[in-house]
């Protein structure tokens, strides 16, 4: 099952969660108006009367479902805000399992660049345009980066007040935030073609596991093994990262080493 799949089923049990919360708290609120319908609207208590009693009870009981209501209301929210919260990070997200995973990320470099060269633009406009006035610094603004709407264009060649100890363009940390993110995807889609290549690798591997390394070992499985096998590793002190599993060859749990074994 892969990241994706683990967070979607996540969130349908969150949805679920929300919905059968929701219908308890409304099922309370009819359960509070029933005890009470037979009871006169602001009709008051009337004390030392045969239904002071049954008037008070009924009251008491009412209010023990309204509680009971709102309890479930509130975890009807809570539910339903962590779903959100998962459905949000499926749509933003893009993970290393993800079948279009380097294709995905790809896309986001490209923007990453493209907004990179385009900053870095902007900033050699106007140190080229001291002499013009702003006016004219966003004119040529404008045309070089036509996309670019009037009013981002004016803020970036007159900043608001509160920013305009910045000084005009591209502040430097813009750039450098930009320029780590596009490190940042870069070192990642390589993980994932290493991380694909190694997977390519178990499954032409021996009973698709792939050992590799000397004394400090990683251990690939085509497979998601069963549970007994991947009991022994975290047994062993093997520790699972960037699809595979590391530890020391020499805590190799046996049952691994039989399915490596060209008879098991």
């Amino acid at each position: 099952m892969t990241r994706r799949e683990r967070l979607e089923n996540k969130l349908s049990r969150r949805r679920e969660w929300a919905d059968k919360a929701a219908a308890q708290s409304n099922a309370e609120v009819e359960a509070a108006r029933k005890i009470t319908e037979h009871i006169p609207f602001g009709q008051p208590i009337m004390v030392g009367h045969h239904s002071e009693s049954s008037h008070r009870k009924a009251i008491e009981r009412s209010a023990g479902h309204m509680d009971k209501s709102v309890e479930a209301f509130k975890r009807a929210e809570y539910h339903a805000d962590k779903a959100d919260g998962l459905e949000r990070q499926l749509q933003n997200s893009v993970f290393s399992d993800d079948p279009d995973a380097i294709e995905r990320l790809q896309e986001k470099l490209a923007a990453l660049e493209h907004l990179q060269e385009q900053m870095k633009g902007i900033n050699k406009i106007i140190r080229a345009s001291k002499k013009l006035s702003d006016d004219e610094t966003i004119a040529r603004i404008k045309a070089a980066y036509p996309t670019l709407s009037d009013e981002s264009a004016r803020e970036i060649v007159v900043p608001p007040e509160c920013l305009s100890f910045l000084g005009r363009g591209i502040p430097s940390y813009q750039l450098s935030n930009n320029n780590a993110n596009i490190r940042r995807i870069k070192e990642r889609i390589a993980e994932i073609q290493r991380r694909q290549q190694r997977h390519r690798a178990a499954e032409n591997a021996v009973n698709g596991v792939l050992i590799e390394g000397q004394e400090y070992i990683s251990v690939t499985f085509s497979e998601k093994p069963e549970w007994p096998i991947l009991h022994d590793l975290k047994a062993a002190g093997f520790y699972w990262r960037k699809g595979s599993w590391h530890g020391s060859r020499s805590s190799l749990p046996e049952s691994v080493k039989a399915m490596t074994e060209k008879g098991a």
